[in-house]
């Protein structure tokens, strides 16, 4: 459950911030009466608003931040303080201050809008609520080690989701799927897609969720429930929306600079396991440096399963909440690639296909709950 609310603002780097706020709600969840506005000469915001919640519970509250007038949600206020975060009370003229100025360095605009959102924690732990919004799929013609599959368009995502902080580990898979005497934190591989599908049954059964698929056999003969609210796996769309958080460059932290293993690129060896750093080997999730939205390894460790089928002209797709399933037996997409890949194949616009029924070395995944 949750809900967003907006107030336009009109950013500059040292001048005072304009604002104004609508109510959105949805169910029990109501934020409104938003009203922002910047420290004269200073980079400080500060954002006022009333919280509604279910029973008065306490929720999570984040800030986030437009810069197109709305038209994409992607960039997370991290600098903030106050009435933010984890158990947030309801009430009225809550507040956060947020520090513009250290979350985004020397920007300014004109078209600036904040997002307050609310949203009640139901039993996610180690899961990230990803909001609605759109963002350009794909890697610019110039982006070193590209390959031809990586058309870049435009993609609108109309749900927000929650999706695992970092890919399944042995402990998960065996708490899920077997004994659940592992205590290993390195992610579970030789996963096929069949079995990555298998675990979000399970894994929403043991939560008392409904499960998302039904399934009718092996080699992806599979259907997907699109209103039931247990866990699932992403669409293609949705894992490189959760990857990029609000990025445009090659990694997640930033643009790719050597596209084979030696010279170790200095930023993706921030942000994950690949050829240059990894020793030919997994390693413990969460070690590398998360992105922007709190999420690990998605470069490198291991390759991520996705819902859809591989189309390598993907953006004639719809732009709207796009997926590919033409049927089962055809070869479905991973992504993120893993700790023996060229930093090329680690990019957030790189994309692999691969047979749903064969075990490899290679492959895990993370699971996801649509965000009703």
């Amino acid at each position: 459950m949750s809900a967003p609310m907006w107030a336009r603002v009109s950013l500059l780097a040292m001048a005072p911030l304009l604002s104004a706020g609508a109510v959105c709600a949805e169910d029990d969840l109501v934020v409104s009466n938003v009203v922002a506005g910047q420290r004269p000469f200073t980079t400080l915001v500060d954002v006022t608003y009333d919280l509604e919640t279910v029973d008065g519970l306490p929720v999570t509250v984040s800030l986030w931040l437009s810069t197109d007038a709305g038209a994409t949600i992607s960039h997370l206020c991290q600098a903030v303080s106050g009435d933010v975060g984890d158990d947030v009370m309801p009430g009225t003229g809550l507040f956060i201050e947020w520090d513009a100025g250290s979350d985004f360095p020397g920007f300014s605009s004109t078209t600036c809008q904040l997002r307050v959102t609310a949203y009640a924690e139901e039993n996610l732990n180690g899961f990230v609520l990803i909001p609605p919004g759109s963002f350009t799929m794909g890697s610019p013609p110039n982006e070193p080690g590209r390959y031809d599959d990586e058309i870049q368009h435009t993609v609108t995502l109309t749900q927000g989701f929650y999706i695992s902080s970092c890919e399944v580990t042995e402990e998960q898979w065996d708490d899920v799927m077997g004994s659940g005497s592992s205590t290993s934190q390195l992610p579970q591989n030789y996963v096929t897609w069949d079995m990555a599908v298998e675990f979000c049954n399970e894994f929403s059964i043991l939560n008392g969720l409904t499960p998302a698929y039904t399934i009718q056999g092996t080699g992806g003969y599979v259907t997907w429930n699109h209103n039931a609210n247990g866990y699932r796996l992403p669409t293609e769309a949705e894992w490189e929306y959760a990857c990029r958080a609000g990025s445009q460059t090659a990694f997640g932290n930033g643009s790719i600079t050597y596209v084979e293993c030696d010279p170790v690129d200095p930023n993706l060896d921030q942000a994950g396991w690949y050829c240059g750093n990894a020793g030919s080997t997994r390693h413990d999730v969460g070690q590398k440096q998360a992105n922007a939205w709190g999420l690990y390894d998605m470069h490198g460790n291991l390759f991520e399963h996705v819902w859809d089928s591989y189309k390598f002209d993907y953006e004639n797709l719809p732009e709207v909440d796009p997926m590919y399933y033409p049927g089962p037996g055809v070869y479905r997409v991973v992504r993120g690639a893993f700790n023996r890949s060229y930093a090329r194949r680690c990019r957030s616009a790189c994309r692999v296909d691969f047979i749903p029924t064969g075990p490899h070395y290679a492959d895990g995944f993370r699971p996801v709950r649509t965000a009703f």
